[in-house]
Protein backbone atom coordinates (compact mmCIF):
# COMPACT_ATOMS: atom_id res chain seq x y z
CA UNK A 1 0.00 0.00 0.00
CA UNK A 2 2.78 2.43 0.84
CA UNK A 3 4.40 1.81 -2.56
CA UNK A 4 1.12 2.65 -4.29
CA UNK A 5 0.64 5.80 -2.20
CA UNK A 6 4.20 6.97 -2.89
CA UNK A 7 3.83 6.25 -6.59
CA UNK A 8 0.63 8.30 -6.77
CA UNK A 9 2.23 11.14 -4.81
CA UNK A 10 5.21 11.12 -7.17
CA UNK A 11 2.98 11.30 -10.24
CA UNK A 12 0.88 14.11 -8.76
CA UNK A 13 3.96 16.10 -7.76
CA UNK A 14 5.43 15.73 -11.25
CA UNK A 15 2.13 16.84 -12.80
CA UNK A 16 1.98 19.83 -10.43
CA UNK A 17 5.47 20.94 -11.50
CA UNK A 18 4.61 20.39 -15.17
CA UNK A 19 1.60 22.68 -14.84
CA UNK A 20 3.61 25.29 -12.93
CA UNK A 21 6.26 25.26 -15.65
CA UNK A 22 3.70 25.60 -18.43
CA UNK A 23 2.06 28.49 -16.58
CA UNK A 24 5.45 30.14 -16.21
CA UNK A 25 6.20 29.92 -19.91
CA UNK A 26 2.75 31.23 -20.83
CA UNK A 27 3.28 34.07 -18.37
CA UNK A 28 6.61 34.96 -19.97
CA UNK A 29 5.08 34.84 -23.45
CA UNK A 30 2.19 37.11 -22.49
CA UNK A 31 4.51 39.59 -20.78
CA UNK A 32 6.68 39.64 -23.89
CA UNK A 33 3.66 40.83 -25.87
CA UNK A 34 2.60 43.59 -23.50
CA UNK A 35 4.66 46.17 -25.38
CA UNK A 36 2.37 45.68 -28.37
CA UNK A 37 -0.30 47.54 -26.42
CA UNK A 38 0.38 51.27 -26.76
CA UNK A 39 -2.63 52.31 -24.69
CA UNK A 40 -1.22 52.63 -21.16
CA UNK A 41 -4.50 51.86 -19.39
CA UNK A 42 -5.01 48.69 -21.41
CA UNK A 43 -1.38 47.65 -20.99
CA UNK A 44 -1.50 48.09 -17.21
CA UNK A 45 -4.84 46.28 -17.14
CA UNK A 46 -3.36 43.25 -18.90
CA UNK A 47 -0.37 43.37 -16.57
CA UNK A 48 -2.65 43.41 -13.53
CA UNK A 49 -4.56 40.42 -14.92
CA UNK A 50 -1.33 38.50 -15.50
CA UNK A 51 -0.37 39.05 -11.87
CA UNK A 52 -3.31 36.82 -10.92
CA UNK A 53 -1.57 33.85 -12.54
CA UNK A 54 1.92 33.92 -11.10
CA UNK A 55 3.89 30.70 -10.69
CA UNK A 56 3.83 29.90 -6.98
CA UNK A 57 6.77 27.50 -6.84
CA UNK A 58 9.65 29.11 -4.94
CA UNK A 59 13.43 29.05 -5.23
CA UNK A 60 14.01 26.21 -2.77
CA UNK A 61 11.62 23.90 -4.64
CA UNK A 62 13.06 24.95 -8.00
CA UNK A 63 16.58 24.10 -6.84
CA UNK A 64 15.35 20.73 -5.62
CA UNK A 65 13.55 20.15 -8.92
CA UNK A 66 16.63 21.07 -10.94
CA UNK A 67 18.82 18.62 -9.02
CA UNK A 68 16.13 15.92 -9.15
CA UNK A 69 16.07 16.06 -12.94
CA UNK A 70 19.84 16.23 -13.41
CA UNK A 71 21.95 13.10 -13.72
CA UNK A 72 25.13 15.05 -12.94
CA UNK A 73 26.16 17.68 -10.36
CA UNK A 74 24.96 21.18 -11.23
CA UNK A 75 26.83 24.43 -10.64
CA UNK A 76 25.04 27.44 -9.16
CA UNK A 77 25.09 29.09 -12.61
CA UNK A 78 23.46 26.02 -14.20
CA UNK A 79 20.81 26.01 -11.48
CA UNK A 80 20.16 29.71 -12.17
CA UNK A 81 19.75 29.02 -15.89
CA UNK A 82 17.24 26.25 -15.13
CA UNK A 83 15.22 28.62 -12.92
CA UNK A 84 15.19 31.33 -15.59
CA UNK A 85 13.99 28.85 -18.22
CA UNK A 86 11.30 27.51 -15.91
CA UNK A 87 9.43 30.82 -16.03
CA UNK A 88 9.08 31.41 -12.30
CA UNK A 89 8.71 34.94 -10.96
CA UNK A 90 11.66 34.04 -8.74
CA UNK A 91 13.91 34.40 -11.79
CA UNK A 92 13.33 38.19 -11.73
CA UNK A 93 15.27 38.64 -8.50
CA UNK A 94 18.14 41.09 -8.88
CA UNK A 95 20.54 38.91 -6.90
CA UNK A 96 19.27 35.53 -8.08
CA UNK A 97 22.67 33.84 -8.12
CA UNK A 98 23.44 35.06 -4.60
CA UNK A 99 20.06 33.80 -3.39
CA UNK A 100 20.79 30.39 -4.92
CA UNK A 101 24.14 30.21 -3.10
CA UNK A 102 22.42 31.11 0.19
CA UNK A 103 19.66 28.49 -0.20
CA UNK A 104 22.06 25.78 -1.38
CA UNK A 105 24.26 26.36 1.66
CA UNK A 106 21.20 25.99 3.91
CA UNK A 107 20.16 22.76 2.16
CA UNK A 108 23.64 21.20 2.30
CA UNK A 109 23.92 18.18 4.54
CA UNK A 110 20.19 17.63 4.73
CA UNK A 111 19.04 17.22 1.15
CA UNK A 112 21.91 18.11 -1.16
CA UNK A 113 25.68 17.68 -1.17
CA UNK A 114 28.57 19.52 -2.73
CA UNK A 115 30.70 17.64 -5.24
CA UNK A 116 32.81 18.74 -8.22
CA UNK A 117 31.49 18.31 -11.73
CA UNK A 118 33.45 16.80 -14.64
CA UNK A 119 35.39 20.06 -15.05
CA UNK A 120 36.32 20.19 -11.40
CA UNK A 121 33.95 23.09 -10.70
CA UNK A 122 32.05 23.41 -7.45
CA UNK A 123 28.67 21.81 -8.03
CA UNK A 124 25.75 20.24 -6.20
CA UNK A 125 23.62 17.11 -6.39
CA UNK A 126 20.85 15.51 -4.35
CA UNK A 127 21.95 13.23 -1.56
CA UNK A 128 20.93 9.63 -2.11
CA UNK A 129 18.39 8.09 0.22
CA UNK A 130 21.18 5.94 1.66
CA UNK A 131 23.25 9.03 2.46
CA UNK A 132 20.27 10.67 4.14
CA UNK A 133 19.56 7.51 6.16
CA UNK A 134 23.15 7.43 7.43
CA UNK A 135 22.64 11.03 8.62
CA UNK A 136 19.76 9.79 10.81
CA UNK A 137 21.95 7.14 12.46
CA UNK A 138 21.16 4.07 10.33
CA UNK A 139 24.26 1.90 9.80
CA UNK A 140 25.79 2.24 6.35
CA UNK A 141 25.09 -1.33 5.21
CA UNK A 142 21.38 -1.19 6.08
CA UNK A 143 21.13 2.33 4.66
CA UNK A 144 22.63 1.26 1.32
CA UNK A 145 20.32 -1.76 1.06
CA UNK A 146 17.14 0.16 1.90
CA UNK A 147 18.15 3.16 -0.19
CA UNK A 148 18.90 1.10 -3.30
CA UNK A 149 15.61 -0.80 -3.03
CA UNK A 150 13.54 2.39 -2.74
CA UNK A 151 15.38 4.34 -5.44
CA UNK A 152 15.05 1.43 -7.86
CA UNK A 153 11.28 1.46 -7.35
CA UNK A 154 10.88 5.21 -7.77
CA UNK A 155 12.89 6.73 -10.62
CA UNK A 156 12.39 10.41 -9.76
CA UNK A 157 14.64 11.81 -12.48
CA UNK A 158 12.82 9.87 -15.21
CA UNK A 159 9.32 10.79 -13.98
CA UNK A 160 10.08 14.50 -13.75
CA UNK A 161 11.97 14.56 -17.04
CA UNK A 162 9.04 12.93 -18.84
CA UNK A 163 6.57 15.35 -17.24
CA UNK A 164 8.50 18.53 -18.01
CA UNK A 165 9.61 17.42 -21.46
CA UNK A 166 5.95 17.76 -22.46
CA UNK A 167 6.49 21.49 -22.00
CA UNK A 168 9.55 21.73 -24.24
CA UNK A 169 8.98 24.90 -26.22
CA UNK A 170 11.30 27.61 -27.48
CA UNK A 171 10.37 31.04 -26.10
CA UNK A 172 13.70 32.87 -26.29
CA UNK A 173 12.36 35.25 -28.93
CA UNK A 174 9.08 35.87 -27.16
CA UNK A 175 10.39 37.37 -23.94
CA UNK A 176 12.38 40.00 -25.84
CA UNK A 177 10.04 40.19 -28.83
CA UNK A 178 9.65 43.95 -28.46
CA UNK A 179 13.21 44.43 -29.74
CA UNK A 180 12.97 44.05 -33.48
CA UNK A 181 10.43 41.63 -35.01
CA UNK A 182 7.21 42.86 -36.53
CA UNK A 183 3.87 42.35 -34.77
CA UNK A 184 3.03 39.48 -37.12
CA UNK A 185 6.41 37.82 -36.48
CA UNK A 186 5.87 38.04 -32.74
CA UNK A 187 2.47 36.43 -33.08
CA UNK A 188 3.96 33.62 -35.19
CA UNK A 189 6.69 33.02 -32.58
CA UNK A 190 4.10 32.56 -29.84
CA UNK A 191 1.84 30.32 -31.92
CA UNK A 192 4.80 28.13 -32.94
CA UNK A 193 6.06 27.96 -29.37
CA UNK A 194 2.80 26.53 -28.11
CA UNK A 195 2.22 24.09 -30.97
CA UNK A 196 2.34 21.12 -28.59
CA UNK A 197 0.04 18.11 -28.09
CA UNK A 198 -1.42 19.92 -25.07
CA UNK A 199 -2.25 23.11 -26.99
CA UNK A 200 -6.00 22.54 -26.69
CA UNK A 201 -5.70 23.04 -22.94
CA UNK A 202 -4.51 26.58 -23.54
CA UNK A 203 -6.88 27.77 -26.27
CA UNK A 204 -8.44 30.32 -23.96
CA UNK A 205 -5.06 31.76 -23.03
CA UNK A 206 -3.97 31.86 -26.67
CA UNK A 207 -7.13 33.74 -27.62
CA UNK A 208 -6.24 36.26 -24.96
CA UNK A 209 -2.70 36.62 -26.33
CA UNK A 210 -4.00 37.00 -29.88
CA UNK A 211 -6.53 39.56 -28.67
CA UNK A 212 -3.71 41.46 -27.02
CA UNK A 213 -1.81 41.45 -30.32
CA UNK A 214 -4.85 42.78 -32.19
CA UNK A 215 -5.36 45.51 -29.62
CA UNK A 216 -1.76 46.60 -30.04
CA UNK A 217 -2.15 46.82 -33.83
CA UNK A 218 -5.34 48.89 -33.57
CA UNK A 219 -3.74 51.33 -31.15
CA UNK A 220 -0.86 51.89 -33.55
CA UNK A 221 -3.16 52.87 -36.43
Amino acid sequence: MIDMSLSQLMDLAAERDRIEQKMGKLHLAARGLLNLVDNKAQREGYKAMLDNFRVRIGLTDLIRLCLTMSEKPMTAVEIRNFIRDFGSESSNQQNLLQSIHTIVKRMEGGLIKEEPNEDGEKAYSLMTIAERLVKTGVDKSSANKAGDQIENKFDLARVWAEALNQNTVVLDGVVTANRGPSDETRKMIVEAAFATPQQAEYDAMMRGIQGLTSAGKKDKK
